[in-house]
């Protein structure tokens, strides 16, 4: 469609159709497209996809004008539902001012052409955005409306072949080779399509929202179908996943926030009861897989949930509690099994129900490392449908393009809510868990804690604006308080790093000699208990790495010097693990990294250290070292 800008108006053209929105009031019409010749001295700027919305972000600023500047093809669902991902807006400023460069198409191209049928209101996301076009109550409106949701969607086509080999070492799980799904007709194929649907209430960041509000709605709430479609028939199986549905919060500044609940038992009833009714309707029957520890400081919120399910007592409601982090402790994440095992009853008696050829099913609050395994239950219904042999299990080429779809899925969803990718997605992608996503998941903690201090209060406001909920502060104060907290962290994280900085230097000097090269330090604390005395005191250290030793130096802090220091050659180095801390007493708080070496030719030698962080709240595998263990394994050919 095109853009006109004339002086009183922006107007959008496609066909017979064509929409007037006022610069000076952002008011809008539809009008037939002849009116154009009405309009004073319209000026094509160029090609548009389609409108977002009107949004403003400060009281003395103009209404921006949203437009999907560029889209992109994500799949074609069943019955030729074709999904397009926005990947490109423009702002267009509704005031007299000229607008700047909008780097519009000027050619020809495809429109964006939305049949609008009944939309989900929950994840409607641009409905604030776009309400004055949905008040004109006109039908031509309907052209002009494009239901957005913010979410994931992929779809992939995918042969069962069980002559071809999954051949890894020629096609990386990350990128699944679209080529390959192109074999000969002899070899049934069905699609897979996975669609993450967030809904635009109590939506937020991470530690910004949390539990249920007055209205039943539950933060992060997210619904995940995933579809098969095979011949003539389509399978979907849904689950949602959503914050526990009672009233309660994590703020602070802390890496890991102690969660806290803000209202009773019997004052949290009617909005826990509002939620479910909810999803009842919706849903018909549920089973509620809760994944909170079930113990520490995540305990009282397990507890409070399982309390609201008692006595809601619905027999459309099924709960089960699965402590996750207990149970997957030491990266055990193939234990996740005990719980499918657990609960495959109550997945079989759900059963499929043909209803318009479409196969239904419902599952509420898990993660999606988990519900990747409950998923493939549905496809063992490809048994009876003749796609697969009745004792064969599904080709491992076809899993693994699963398994990233489940995986991409996680990041995508992550990224939104907590502004990194998923942890543990590894796991997710390949089914194992490795050195280098252990690694990836210290960078993504310690970016998720960055962001909930100096960013989310920003993002907040924005999401806020977004779905029209009112802003307690304006965007520029929120700004500027984080833009100053994040100086003066700054300003401190440089001031400790240039005294290490300076330390490390100082004993590089000392320590190594000429003919050695140095290839990096840095400071940790030595966490073998062995090492600590009666009052717990933590024991500084200085690792320094060379081309052919690391030397771990002993550093007295009040004495301010080295009192003694190891040798080792890396040629001894025999393998390095991450995982919690040993501890003689109590459960581990923190992440170490265990060096293995050999003492003249006998193994069974080890350091076990951890990264530096004062705070005993803090969660040490948060901390970036990725560095130092990249190295090491480079130099010493791990």
């Amino acid at each position: 469609m095109e853009l006109f800008q004339a002086k009183d108006h922006y107007i959008l053209q496609s066909g017979d159709n064509a929409l007037w929105c006022s610069r000076k009031d952002g008011s809008m019409a539809v009008r037939p497209a002849t009116e154009l010749l009405l309009a004073w001295n319209p000026v094509c700027l160029g090609l548009v996809e389609g409108i977002i919305g009107k949004i403003q972000l400060h009281a003395d600023l103009p209404l921006g004008l949203i437009l999907i500047r560029q889209k992109a093809l994500v799949g074609q669902l069943p019955g030729d539902h074709k999904v397009y991902k926005i990947t490109k807006i423009v702002v267009i400023p509704l005031s007299e001012d000229e607008p700047q460069d909008l780097e519009l198409e000027v050619t020809n191209a495809d429109c964006l052409v939305q049949n609008v049928l009944h939309v989900d209101d929950r994840f409607f996301w641009n409905k604030h955005m776009i309400k004055d076009l949905i008040d004109l109550q006109v039908p031509q409106v309907d052209f002009w409306l494009i239901p957005i949701i913010q979410g994931f969607v992929q779809v992939e086509e995918l042969v069962v072949n069980y002559n071809e080999s999954s051949d890894e070492e020629r096609s990386s799980p990350e990128t699944p080779l679209q080529e390959s799904t192109c074999v000969d007709d002899i070899h049934p194929r069905f699609t897979v399509a996975l669609i993450s649907r967030r809904s635009r209430h109590r939506a937020g960041m991470r530690y910004k929202r949390r539990g249920v509000d007055t209205d039943g709605h539950v933060a992060n709430y997210v619904e995940t179908e995933q579809i098969i479609h095979v011949h003539s028939h389509t399978l979907s199986f849904v689950q949602t996943r959503g914050s526990v549905p009672v009233f309660w919060s994590q703020a602070g500044y802390r890496y890991n926030p102690r969660p806290r609940i803000e209202k009773g038992e019997r004052e949290t009833m009617p909005y826990f009861a509002s939620h479910f009714e909810q999803q009842v309707q919706i849903y018909k029957k549920l089973v509620i897989i809760n994944l909170v520890d079930q113990n520490g400081r995540e305990k009282m919120i397990g507890d409070a949930y399982l309390k609201q399910v008692l006595l809601y007592n619905n027999p459309n409601l099924t709960y089960v509690s699965f402590d996750f982090h207990e149970h997957c402790r030491g990266m055990k994440f193939e234990n996740v099994q005990t719980l499918t095992d657990a609960i495959s009853d109550i997945i079989t008696d759900m059963r499929w129900v043909y209803i318009k050829m479409w196969l239904l099913g419902a599952l509420a609050y898990c993660s999606h490392r988990t519900v990747q395994c409950l998923c493939l239950t549905q496809l063992l219904s490809l048994k009876k449908l003749g796609v697969m042999p009745p004792e064969q299990p599904l080709p491992l080429k076809c899993y693994r393009i699963y398994q990233v779809m489940w995986a991409n899925n996680g990041d995508t969803i992550s990224r939104q809510y907590a502004g990194t990718a998923a942890l543990k997605g590894d796991f997710t992608r390949t089914g194992e868990r490795r050195l280098a996503g252990v690694m990836k998941d210290g960078v993504n903690s310690a970016n998720r804690y960055y962001l909930n201090r100096f960013r989310d209060a920003y993002r907040q406001a924005v999401i806020d604006l977004m779905m029209g909920l009112p802003v307690t502060e304006d965007l520029y104060s929120i700004f500027s308080k984080e833009k100053e907290h994040e100086e003066k962290e700054k300003e401190s994280q440089r001031g400790a790093q240039e005294q290490v900085s300076l330390l490390l230097q100082t004993y590089m000097q000392l320590l190594l000699p000429d003919d050695e090269k140095f290839h990096g330090g840095w400071a940790l604390i030595d966490c073998d208990p062995s090492l600590i005395d009666a009052t717990h005191k933590d024991v500084d250290v200085l690792l320094l790495l060379s081309n052919c030793a690391y030397y771990v130096a002993y550093y007295d802090e009040e004495a301010d010097k080295v009192n003694q220091y190891q040798r080792l050659s890396l040629e001894g180095l025999e393998k390095i693990e991450i995982g919690p801390e040993p501890t003689l007493f109590g459960k581990p708080k923190y992440c170490c990294m265990r060096l293995h070496y050999k003492n003249r030719e006998t193994s069974g030698y080890f350091h076990t250290l951890r990264a530096v962080t004062r705070n005993p709240e803090d969660d040490g595998k948060g901390l970036c070292w990725d560095t130092m263990i990249s190295k090491l394994c480079w130099i010493v050919g791990l």
